[in-house]
């Protein structure tokens, strides 16, 4: 059984945007993405992965840190339309790379280790690496309204707990359903607001309405 809140991920992943003031207060030369802090250990037989947010890291700059490879799969260009997330890797022998994407909506990253690879979710896109060389073997970007804030795996596929959109998506990482309630999938009262149960996925949105959905999507239940 899985049960997630914002809350619970903030604390999980230690990730926290500051706000437009923060930002005003630094002379407001910054992106929101350039204060996100977040720090993930995901650990399996083979490999242990950590994840984090390289604030220092700037577009073009002869001073970042050195990583194995760096992997800008969307060519950007502009240090305030990215986020750089950077990789660790414990195997054999400790490798790193650094995954320059989007982070337009500000949402939270999020990353499933599945034997020797590993999964990431940045927004609205969705990356597949291989652990042994760093490389991305695929790549694919979701149609999502709203930000993003986990990716999990499922018996038959992946979902995708968004802001405005509980998203299921086959194997293949295939959107092949959808689902919106009356308002964001976030409580005001630190209310559960999504968990993956065997059978079902329950919800709960900022208005109150609680919603039960089959794993294809289907809305069993819907209470207030």
């Amino acid at each position: 059984m899985l049960k997630i809140s914002v809350q619970a991920l903030q604390r999980s992943a230690r990730s926290t945007l500051f706000t437009n003031k923060n930002i005003s207060e630094a002379g407001g030369s910054l992106s929101p993405a350039s204060f996100l802090r977040y720090d993930m250990t995901l650990c399996g037989d083979r490999y242990t992965v950590d994840l984090q947010i390289d604030n220092t890291y700037t577009l073009g700059s002869v001073d970042n840190r050195k990583y194995d490879i760096v992997l800008n799969p969307e060519q950007l260009r502009r240090p305030n339309d990215c986020i750089c997330l950077s990789i660790t890797v414990y195997g054999d022998m400790p490798r790193t790379a650094l995954l320059i994407t989007n982070n337009y909506a500000g949402g939270t990253p999020s990353a499933v280790l599945e034997d020797d690879m590993i999964v990431i979710l940045c927004d609205c896109y969705l990356y597949k690496l291989r652990l042994d060389d760093l490389e991305i073997i695929l790549r694919r970007e979701i149609e999502l309204y709203g930000c993003s804030f986990e990716l999990c795996k499922a018996e038959n596929g992946w979902i995708i707990y968004g802001e405005m959109e509980i998203i299921g998506l086959d194997s293949d990482f295939n959107k092949i359903w959808s689902f919106s309630g009356h308002d964001i999938f976030v409580s005001c009262n630190n209310e559960c607001c999504f968990e993956m149960t065997k059978d079902e996925i329950l919800l709960c949105d900022w208005q109150g309405y609680h919603y039960a959905l089959n794993y294809d999507g289907c809305l069993l239940r819907e209470w207030k």
